[in-house]
């Protein structure tokens, strides 16, 4: 890493007291680190994650500190993520897995595809816009939901917050992907779902904070939802007595749609890019607003 600042001296945790003042640039995070007001010459922090909802976004907008988050390298592999989920219901696999293990032959009814499927993806940024395109080449009609309403690539129709209710009760799959703000905070509550198509299927793999969990199981319970695919929860770990772990129509992954191996090395080009950026005195890449939170 050094040859790509050579002017400056890399340090690693724990940060011995007499350099705290010093730190200028941070790739990551951690608890260990001293309070962001001890880093008087903090300028930068890339973080290693695309949410930034952890970071004291005041207290770094108060400082004049720069926040680029790893937005970008997450499209693939999530994507990849939720077809899995997807197709664990609409191809029986859920099922099937299952049987095998009580080596029982076949499923019940049939499955379906994803060929004229209506999908409707909250958040239209790198991964809404990846999942898209996928979906998009499978058949299915893919419309988005953004704070603009700016058309995206891949979507037949953007909508905004305010005009969801053209389209929601339309939608055959609900797919979220929104960032954690205070306006998404629980957004998803029992109104959204009643407005929804009784059969939905419903994917949260954005942030646990989005939906309550005693809602998700309500409207399972209700048979609004014939699928939900959660790889987050509003708290996580996951209770091991929560009554989601028993829902038939559930399906459950331990928030793992965003890791892959390849992380590290596609986080890395991003800071490579910044960081030649910075020392320019030029725009970064995944600059976070600090205002909105994203």
């Amino acid at each position: 890493m050094s040859h790509l600042a050579s002017d400056y001296e890399i340090t690693y945790l724990p940060v011995k007291k007499e350099n705290i003042q010093d730190v200028e640039i941070i790739y990551g995070w951690s608890k260990e680190l001293p309070k962001l007001e001890e880093m008087t010459s903090l300028k930068w922090i890339q973080s290693f994650s695309a949410g930034v909802n952890y970071f004291d976004l005041e207290t770094l907008k108060d400082m004049g500190v720069i926040l680029t988050s790893a937005s970008g390298i997450h499209g693939h592999q999530m994507t990849e993520s939720i077809l899995g989920m997807l197709f664990s219901h609409t191809r029986k696999i859920k099922e099937s897995i299952l049987n095998q293990e009580k080596h029982k032959w076949g499923v019940a009814g049939l499955g379906t595809d994803l060929l004229g499927k209506s999908v409707l993806i909250f958040g239209t940024g790198n991964i809404g816009t990846q999942l898209a395109k996928v979906l998009d080449a499978l058949g299915a009609d893919v419309y988005g939901v953004n704070r603009s309403g700016l058309e995206v690539d891949y979507f037949k129709g953007i909508y905004t917050y305010k005009e969801i209710n053209h389209i929601l009760p339309k939608a055959d799959i609900v797919v979220n992907l929104l960032p954690e703000t205070p306006e998404t905070i629980n957004y998803f509550d029992n109104e959204l779902f009643d407005s929804m198509k009784t059969g939905v299927m419903f994917i949260n793999a954005g942030r646990g904070s989005a939906v309550k969990t005693e809602t998700i199981i309500k409207q399972c319970q209700d048979e609004k939802l014939s699928f939900a695919g959660l790889d987050v929860f509003e708290e996580e770990p996951l209770p091991s007595d929560s009554p989601l772990w028993d829902l038939e129509q559930v399906l459950i992954t331990p928030h793992i749609s965003g890791p892959t191996d390849q992380y590290n090395n596609r986080l890395f080009e991003v800071f490579k890019q910044n960081i030649e950026s910075y020392l320019n005195g030029e725009d970064m890449i995944n600059a976070v607003n600090l205002d909105l939170g994203y």
